[in-house]
């Protein structure tokens, strides 16, 4: 009797172990975001562009060299170069606007710097796109964080398409597939015409996605799946902690 009660306790201590292994193992590919790409290949989705966007407000508006000056303290966080004959601005009464482009091999970023006088604030926004799903967007994000003064609100977004479509019926069912391959636990679901989506949380990533708190619900991971009839394709994205914009 007391034989079989140790071989149940050192079962358990093995599960146990095996348990956290598996969480620190998924913990460390979520540093490096491999989970995205092989929740993708787990429904046969074809990585398109993997994208982050930054965006802070300041609490005071800013004249031309105030601008320029935060401009360069981002690109040089980035370590890329800053090519003033590039630089675009555009005016109004209450507005200054400063933007910039920079593509380095298959990465591309995009500034824009607005000072609103009106609401004395200022708008940051940084958008790095890559079509290589082998870049990691999150040390982009680690990178800007070495400016003490400005404080940098992350939003992830990776795209996919599936060829011939998926059907509307399936949608569901594969974005199940999806939500369990990335750890997560469904929050909310959201269907209209072509469009599919849903929240959901997943506590592995925790420590390493960015999380939303939305009338009380917390959520750091959005799966969306829309039909494109002209092309017969299924495009499919995963966003953290929301989708920003259209898809």
């Amino acid at each position: 009797m007391k034989k079989g009660l140790i071989y149940i306790i050192i079962f358990s201590l093995m599960v146990l172990i095996a348990n956290y292994g598996i969480e620190y193992s998924l913990a460390k590919q979520w540093e490096n975001r491999s989970p995205i790409q092989l929740a993708f290949a787990s429904i046969g989705a074809n990585s398109l562009e993997s994208r982050l966007d930054c965006w802070a407000m300041l609490n005071t508006s800013s004249n031309k060299r105030d601008l320029n000056e935060y401009l360069e303290k981002i690109t040089e966080q980035l370590q890329i170069n800053l090519d003033e004959s590039q630089l675009f601005y555009y005016y109004s009464n209450n507005l200054i606007e400063l933007r910039y482009k920079h593509k380095n091999e298959n990465i591309c970023y995009y500034f824009t710097l607005q000072s609103d006088f009106i609401n004395n604030r200022t708008n940051i926004i940084t958008r790095i796109e890559t079509t290589n799903s082998q870049v990691n967007l999150s040390e982009y994000a680690e990178q800007l964080q070495g400016i003490k003064q400005i404080k940098w609100h992350n939003y992830y977004l990776y795209s996919a398409v599936i060829e011939p479509l998926a059907q509307l019926e399936n949608h569901a069912l594969v974005g199940q597939v999806l939500m369990a391959n990335l750890k997560a636990d469904q929050v909310d679901e959201y269907s209209e015409n072509l469009t599919y989506s849903l929240t959901c949380y997943s506590k592995v990533a925790n420590k390493v996605l960015p999380e939303t708190n939305v009338q009380g619900k917390k959520f750091n991971l959005q799966i969306a799946l829309k039909n494109n009839s002209q092309d017969n394709s299924t495009r499919v994205y995963i966003g953290s902690p929301l989708i920003l914009g259209d898809y």
